[in-house]
């Protein structure tokens, strides 16, 4: 029969007895929807296409190489206590009031200057004041350097600045150490000279500075007063007669001077009151037991005269083979030293002189090194004394008599006070001939080679080593060579004009190799080898380079795990790259690793990140272009891309195609002709939707490539993509099968390209069905891109490997892979909320498969959290259906009503148009009312929906659902049946049943409508046809719809009997009643059967139909038919002379009609006459009289 749109009068649903759980019951038949998403959608969806696939970006560039020292920790920590200040002195005598004057502006900020000649207490009055508590209070940090030279490489070395100690700009050397320095650091000098050009850099550096400067020795005039300093200048001249007389009785460990004082004072001013002088002078009274008169008689009667062997060792110039050059038989006194320090070399002669030979030839060892300082080892080696211990007394003396102090930072250093190493250098100790010379220098040259890999115990060393390579005569290299290596990393400067930069030997020049290698490797795909050697290399970098350096080797790697789909590992390395030369202030250095760092946060969606990191470069603008074009900002983005020198046209139109502006992004590539290219134009016809002009493109853009071109690949993965979206399974995988088959030809093929051409063939062997092989090569995908970042192709193997495993009935197989491809959609860089909650929602079906139904609903609950109702009803209604299911299973009754309460308000929220998941979800409401013991609830939810469907019936009829249709006519039908209109009924009823046969045949739609057919055509008395159209139904199997099947038979009774088919009708009727499954109408059938046996004159068989009839019936709902039956039954037993019971029948019968709402009283006068009939027949007239006044007066 043809379906036709029929239109349905106006009506008010009304349903009765078990007509209103039929209408859920059909409800739930006709409207049920499997429990499962879009399994067409999901068929389609790793064949989607988003965004155009990229053309593969070339690595990150890699980071130039710089040379830098590498600061090991045990050098860092040598320069830092080399800023250590000696002990405050324990004597300053006479000096308080130049300490205020330094103290004073020093703490106000104002650089200092405190000048004097040698020995004059300069270095005791910076030690005094760098540890005088009000310095301490001020400054946190108080630096001391006594050797100027080395100011800049020390600083750096303490304040791990490589890039200072390899930067030969001296402006840009003291800029980099200036932004070092703050208001808690002073900076103490010892030892400058007014000539140092330190002195006039020092103010660029740090206002908080004290520097102590050797002047040339005044000759004060003692007609004139002494000059005043200048601002920020301390001159420190000899002491008054009051402190050196102090100053004298303290070296002389006196005590009790005041019976001296006079005799001290003569000593001291012929000491010219010089300090140094009272020093010497002092450790002779001290040391060596002198009274005060034997020492001024010692000092008054020497003659000055220099020993003819000072400075001399004929016994080492023997053993050396050759003359020993350092004997001066015509020096004189006054001729080394001016008038003015004959005082202070009185007393340096007269203890000089007293020395042993042997402690003699160590003193002038000190000749043969710098002022700075000796290393111990170099001492003896040089003075040749006699075993360490000999030396180590020998310098213990020399120490007691105050000619050379133990360094305060290093014992194994000693320092020469510089009076006394003007006289030990006075001989020229490196001279040509000088055996002390050589000696100094043949232990420099044997200490480098020995140590030439210990940069620690050269760094020590280094004024020693430096002083002995600068006086290497002749320039013989042997000593430069042994230490270039170290002096190119760490002093520079101290290497000869034209020597060029440092060569790396050993493992750092392995690392620097293995890392030039590891690039290569990479570029040349070789992907694997290039890994190892780059691990390897930074292992070595690590230990063994510059910070610098590590960063190359961190930059090589990361390139190469960006490379390789790596971009969060990538990022780590750049990171820890860019710190480690930000420090090093290498501005080209960091600009490169921030446009890599950029990229490698853009490829991890970090957007704003990336954008933040890059600079202001030329070099950035394509990199800022790409960011921003990955922010959806495509117009900003194709201003900074059309700006950056390195764009090309297809660039451009990537950007375009991107924005959807296809029109656009075809212009931009219209006059070239390229294989990338036209690849371009067919993913601009993909992304349009236009999958055949997407596959005639890819196949043009295969046309172009060369038949050896790898690069075919993509393209015929995208073609393979296109064919399966349209439905053509075998041409797509062959298509994938060829691109699968070129990349692995590669001698490393790239893990992404190749994981997602597998995935995708996985996805198009399950499209065919053959879901054995999807698994196999989906695994093989997961196992390609397993160490990869392509969260959204890992995630598609996943849910393709764990939609097989379903449909094999391996429910723990299934768990496992929809989990994974949870895990990996949630991070991926493009979110898909949607898919992650489809996900969810397949782990959850897994779950509840293998028995874990608490997990199982969970994980609904979770899949609900990431659909958003709005955007998908359809799926966020299957996932409430799951879980209010699961919630069911679980016995969780007021959960799942609550939930089933959610649905209904969801629907009416965000799809009220979709009537028949409504429906769906109002019968569930009601049937989870039932199951909470709210009948009365479920009913109104009945009827709810009952109204929905009536007020949209005209929707109904024209929907395409036969299911709603049929819905909509059958609840049309029964409310006209059950309000007696069976002439509306006829044409609506026969359309339902025509609908029904033809979708939903031998079921109970069809059963239904072929009743309501029939009561139609009996309502019609049509009996006939009644009969005819409800024998169908009068079947045995339909016995388990008893509602119908009763009914079915009723109406056929009915039928049979109006036909004068007493007999038939007796038997359908009595079917009938044994299956009517209401009380009422069970009533109605005796009834019936009571009206055919009286017409069979057989009225006691009547009374007991009617006796049966009277406790079925619905007294309350129906006490009119309650009262007709009981006047019938009165009225049989009258005829039967049973009057008592027929009187009592009626009397019962008038209490009913009592009940009856606006009962004729016509009805009732006749029930009171026929009981007075009764009573009269019984001879009883009074109940007769009664009985008739009653009528009379109703």
């Amino acid at each position: 029969m043809t379906e036709h749109p029929i239109r349905l009068p106006n009506f008010e649903p009304v349903l009765e007895g078990f007509r209103v759980d039929e209408f859920l019951r059909l409800t739930e038949t006709l409207l049920d929807m499997p429990v499962e998403h879009n399994q067409a959608q999901l068929n389609r969806a790793p064949f989607r296409m988003e965004t155009p696939e990229p053309l593969p970006e070339p690595p990150l560039p890699p980071l130039p190489p710089r040379w830098y020292p590498r600061l090991g920790p045990d050098m860092v920590q040598a320069a830092r206590a080399a800023l250590t200040p000696p002990a405050r002195p324990p004597l300053v005598a006479g000096r308080q009031d130049e300490l205020q004057r330094v103290l004073r502006p020093l703490l106000s900020g104002h650089p200092m200057r405190v000048c004097g000649e040698a020995g004059v207490g300069k270095t005791a009055l910076l030690a005094a004041i760098a540890q005088h508590e009000r310095t301490r209070q001020r400054f946190r940090r108080i630096w001391w350097i006594d050797e100027p030279a080395r100011l800049e490489q020390t600083l750096a070395l303490a304040l791990e600045l490589p890039h200072v100690l390899v930067e030969r700009d001296p402006f840009a050397r003291r800029a980099w150490l200036a932004e070092q320095k703050d208001e808690h650091t002073l900076l103490v000098i010892d030892n400058a000279t007014r000539d140092d050009p330190l002195l006039d850099t020092l103010a660029t550096l740090t206002p908080h500075v004290l520097v102590g400067i050797e002047t040339a020795p005044e000759i004060p005039d003692p007609d004139q007063p002494l000059p005043d300093d200048p601002e920020g200048v301390v001159t420190l001249r000899v002491l008054d007669d009051s402190a050196a007389i102090e100053a004298l009785a303290h070296f002389c460990g006196l005590d009790d001077v005041r019976q001296l004082r006079a005799q001290l004072g003569q000593i001291a001013l012929a000491l010219g009151n010089h300090p140094y002088a009272l020093m010497l002078a002092g450790k002779l009274v001290r040391r060596d037991g002198l009274t005060l008169d034997e020492l001024d008689v010692l000092l008054a009667l020497h003659d000055f005269a220099l020993p003819d062997d000072t400075g001399t060792d004929a016994d080492a110039a023997a053993d050396e083979g050759e003359e020993s050059g350092d004997e001066d038989d015509s020096s004189d006194a006054d001729d080394v030293f001016p008038d003015r320090t004959a005082s202070l070399n009185r007393a340096l002669d007269v203890s000089v002189e007293a020395l042993p030979r042997a402690y003699q030839r160590l003193f002038d060892a000190f000749g043969a090194f710098p002022p700075e300082g000796a290393p111990f080892e170099g001492l003896c080696a040089t003075a040749r004394i006699g075993s360490d211990l000999a030396c180590r007394r020998g310098l213990l003396f020399l120490a007691e008599y105050g000619f050379i102090r133990a360094d305060h930072r290093d014992p194994e250093r000693y320092i020469m006070h510089p009076v006394a190493y003007a006289r030990a250098a006075q001989n020229d100790p490196h001279g040509e001939d000088n055996a002390l010379g050589k000696r100094m220098r043949a232990w420099a040259l044997r200490f480098a080679r020995e140590q030439t890999l210990d940069a620690l115990a050269l760094y020590r060393a280094e004024p020693a080593l430096v002083w002995a390579y600068h006086h290497e005569p002749h320039k013989r290299h042997n000593l430069g060579d042994a230490l270039r290596p170290y002096l190119r990393e760490y002093a520079p400067g101290a290497l000869d004009a034209g020597d060029d930069g440092p060569d790396a030997e050993g493992p750092r020049a392995e690392g620097m190799h293995l890392t030039s290698v590891g690039i290569e490797l990479t570029d040349d795909g070789a992907l694997l080898a290039a890994e190892q050697a780059l691990v390897q290399a930074l292992e070595l970098r690590r230990e063994y380079d510059s910070a610098h350096g590590i960063a190359e080797a961190l930059v090589a790697l990361g390139r190469l795990w960006d490379h390789t789909g790596r971009p969060a590992r990538a990022a780590e390395l750049l990171v820890e790259a860019a710190e480690l030369v930000y420090n090093l202030n290498a501005d080209e250095s960091l600009s490169v690793i921030r446009r890599g760092l950029a990229r490698v946060y853009r490829h991890m969606d970090r957007l704003n990140d990336a954008l933040g990191v890059l600079d202001d470069a030329p070099g950035s603008r394509l990199e800022r272009g790409l960011i921003l074009r990955a922010r959806g900002e495509f117009e900003a983005a194709v201003r900074e891309i059309d700006a950056a020198a390195e764009a090309t046209p297809y660039t451009r139109a990537e950007t375009f195609l991107l924005a959807g502006q296809y029109a656009e992004a075809l212009a931009a590539i219209a006059d070239a002709d390229d294989p990338a290219s036209a690849h371009l134009r067919a993913q601009a016809y993909h992304l349009q939707g236009s999958v055949q002009d997407a596959i005639r493109g890819y196949g043009m853009a295969l046309d172009r490539y060369d038949s050896s071109d790898p690069a075919r690949a993509k393209t015929l993965r995208g073609l393979g993509a296109a064919y399966a979206s349209d439905g053509q399974a075998e041409f797509a995988q062959a298509a994938l099968a060829e691109a699968l088959a070129i990349q692995r030809a590669e001698s490393q093929p790239d893990p992404v390209r190749l994981g997602r051409t597998l995935r995708l063939l996985a996805a198009v062997h399950f499209l065919s069905g053959d879901t054995d092989q999807a698994a196999q090569v989906a695994r093989e995908a997961l196992d390609t891109l397993e160490d990869t970042a392509a969260d959204s192709d890992i995630a598609d193997a996943f849910r393709t490997l764990g939609r097989a495993a379903w449909l094999r009935g391996a429910h723990v197989d299934a768990l496992e892979a929809f989990t994974g491809e949870i895990e990996h959609a949630q991070s991926d860089q493009r979110r898909d909320d949607t898919r992650i909650g489809i996900a969810l929602h397949h782990v959850a079906d897994a779950y509840r498969a293998t028995g874990s139904l608490d997990r199982a609903i969970a994980n609904y609950r979770r899949a609900l959290t990431h659909k958003e109702p709005a955007d998908d009803p359809h799926s966020f209604f299957i996932t409430q259906v799951a879980l209010h299911r699961a919630l069911l299973s679980d016995k969780r009754v007021a959960a799942a009503l609550d939930l089933s309460q959610e649905m209904v308000d969801h629907l009416a929220e965000h799809n009220p148009a979709d009537l028949a998941t409504f429906g769906f979800a109002q019968a569930i409401r009601a049937r989870t009312q039932q199951a909470a013991q709210r009948p009365i609830r479920a009913q109104q939810s009945t009827h709810e929906w009952a109204q929905a469907l009536a007020q949209q019936a005209e929707d109904a009829t024209a929907a395409s659902n036969p299911a709603l249709r049929v819905l909509v006519l059958g609840l049309a039908a029964r409310t006209l049946l059950a309000t007696n209109q069976p002439d509306l009924v006829l044409e609506i009823a026969e359309s339902s049943l025509a609908l029904a046969e033809q979708h939903y045949p031998n079921s109970l739609p069809a059963w239904a409508a072929r009743r309501d057919l029939g009561a139609a055509l009996a309502g019609l008395e049509r009996h006939t046809a009644a009969i005819k159209t409800l024998a169908p139904l009068l079947v045995h199997t339909l016995e388990d719809e008893p509602g119908t099947y009763a009914l079915a038979h009723a109406l056929t009774g009915h039928a049979q009997h109006a036909l004068d088919q007493p007999e038939i009708a007796l038997d359908h009727l009595e079917l009938a009643f044994e299956f009517e499954p209401e009380s009422h109408h069970q009533g109605l059938l005796q009834e019936a059967m009571a009206e055919i046996h009286r017409t069979l004159d057989e009225p006691e068989t009547a009374v007991t139909c009617l006796e049966t009839a009277f406790p079925l019936l619905d007294r309350k709902r129906h006490p009119d038919v309650v009262a007709r039956v009981l006047v019938t039954q009165a009225e049989i037993l009258t005829g039967l002379s049973r009057h008592e019971d027929a009187a009592t029948t009626y009397e019962n019968a008038l209490i009913v009609l009592r009940e009856v709402g606006n009962v004729d009283p016509s009805h009732t006068a006749d029930v009171l006459r026929a009981l007075g009939e009764v009573h009269e027949a019984q001879g009883q007239p009074d109940e007769a009289a009664r009985a008739y006044r009653r009528a009379l007066n109703g």
